[in-house]
């Protein structure tokens, strides 16, 4: 059998299951669906992905980039949610670009965000459910309520 099998209590997926859904339309945000923990090599961070186990700083760095995306419209919408398998891990405030470039491998332009705590901008999306269209890793929910996508 290949893998590694993960086992959850009944109430824990029932509570899961009992979490309402983010309300449409929601506030501007980048919505970024994210996956287990995977360690990497970058001078910034140790890791992507996402862990309730790690430090807050930890997490936000494995979050924060370096996004496929148009980082004018990112600091527009002010949000970044994370996403663990349709449910909102994290909300963070996005105070700035840190940095963007050109990825020569991926031709495409790519984003890193400054975060941070914020109450505020967490408030809609914290304890709820989201799911993103298949195939799509993240999107860009305007003040219109309206999302683009990508599936980098």
């Amino acid at each position: 059998m290949r893998g590694n099998r993960r086992t959850v209590s009944a109430a824990a997926v029932l509570e899961l299951q009992s979490r309402p859904a983010v309300e449409l339309p929601a506030p501007p945000a980048l919505v970024a669906r994210v996956g287990e923990p995977t360690p990497v090599q970058d001078e910034w961070r140790s890791w992507i992905g996402w862990s309730t186990s790690w430090q807050p700083q930890t997490q936000q760095d494995a979050v924060r980039g370096d996004w496929v995306i148009d980082p004018d419209t990112v600091k527009r919408a002010g949000r970044l949610v994370v996403l663990v398998a349709g449910f909102v891990a994290a909300a963070y405030a996005v105070t700035d670009v840190d940095l963007q470039y050109w990825d020569e491998l991926a031709n495409r332009r790519r984003a890193r965000f400054l975060v941070e705590d914020d109450e505020d901008a967490a408030g809609p999306f914290t304890g709820r459910r989201w799911q993103l269209p298949p195939g799509w890793a993240v999107a860009v929910i305007d003040a219109k309520g309206g999302q683009a996508g990508s599936a980098a």
